[in-house]
């Protein structure tokens, strides 16, 4: 719904540095975000599934690849938010696609934090010096180590900067 785009707006910003606006609407091509990551200069074109109880399957990335087509932007990186997790179908079908994709896996509805991120081949071509830092952290409210992730973009000629995992 609305809450977990708002939430998954407010995520990416925070944690990618993109500058999304919410456009879900009537007209919106079935993408919910849309806008910049300056610092990746490519577009961000997201779709946020709020499922209560099963993982976000594969036609939810087929009918992603159609919205990126008829949005017809160059670099563009297409991503699946969720915070119910993805199906294997899924897993494969983001391997296989020609399109740069990414799933946004969080923890919750409130996308305290991202749990995964899972990128293609098609995006580590279009931003090679994207970087995904997975570590366990200890966070309130949660009994064990939640495994999360900072995603971080690095100059190839200094190697991958320092994460949260090594503070």
């Amino acid at each position: 719904g609305a809450a977990f785009e708002r939430a998954a707006l407010s995520a990416l910003g925070r944690e990618l540095g993109a500058s999304l606006d919410c456009i879900g609407s009537a007209h919106d091509r079935g993408l919910d975000l849309l806008g910049r990551w300056e610092a990746a200069d490519c577009w961000l074109a997201a779709q946020c599934k709020s499922h209560l109880r099963r993982k976000v399957g594969s036609p939810v990335l087929r009918e992603l690849e159609g919205s990126l087509l008829s949005l017809g932007r160059p670099r563009t990186l297409g991503v699946v938010c969720s915070h119910t997790g993805f199906s294997r179908a899924a897993f494969e079908h983001c391997r296989r696609s020609p399109f740069p994709l990414a799933l946004a896996a969080f923890d919750d509805i409130e996308c305290s934090h991202i749990t995964g991120f899972y990128t293609n081949g098609a995006l580590q071509r279009l931003v090679p010096t994207l970087f995904v830092a997975e570590c366990p952290a200890k966070v309130r409210g949660h009994d064990d180590a939640l495994r999360v992730v900072q995603v971080v973009l690095c100059d190839p000629t200094r190697g991958v900067p320092p994460t949260f995992c090594d503070q």
